[in-house]
């Protein structure tokens, strides 16, 4: 991730912290954050209770990351759409959103997992 990226990703990270009633809809696509920026954004997304889409769109991530992603769903009951399209997450980062959806969360009615090594 180039420093820029990282800089946006951290602008980010913030409002969503902060809860900005401005930030419902999120597209972070391309910028390859990687595990590393999936684990940051899946702490976020416990506390967010704003955002309604993010679109992760080919930012490399592979199953820890999309672990991480899933697990966060456990307590967040607000994001309705997750575009995880064109990452590496795997069988086992999409087991665990298989697992969570299903006991956990009942909010999220659009996850797109195309092209990722299922």
């Amino acid at each position: 991730m180039t420093s820029q990226k990282k800089s946006e990703l951290d602008v980010v990270l913030r409002r969503l912290n902060r809860n900005d009633p401005r930030l419902a809809d999120l597209s972070l696509s391309w910028i390859e954050c990687g595990d590393f920026g999936a684990d940051l954004l899946a702490h976020a997304l416990k506390v967010n209770v704003i955002l309604r889409e993010l679109d992760l769109y080919h930012n490399d991530i592979g199953p820890q990351g999309a672990s991480s992603l899933a697990r966060s769903l456990e307590t967040n009951s607000t994001l309705m759409s997750l575009n995880l399209d064109m990452n590496n997450i795997g069988d086992e980062g999409a087991n665990e959103f298989l697992h969570v959806l299903r006991r956990h969360n009942t909010s999220l009615t659009k996850l797109t997992l195309a092209n990722n090594h299922v």
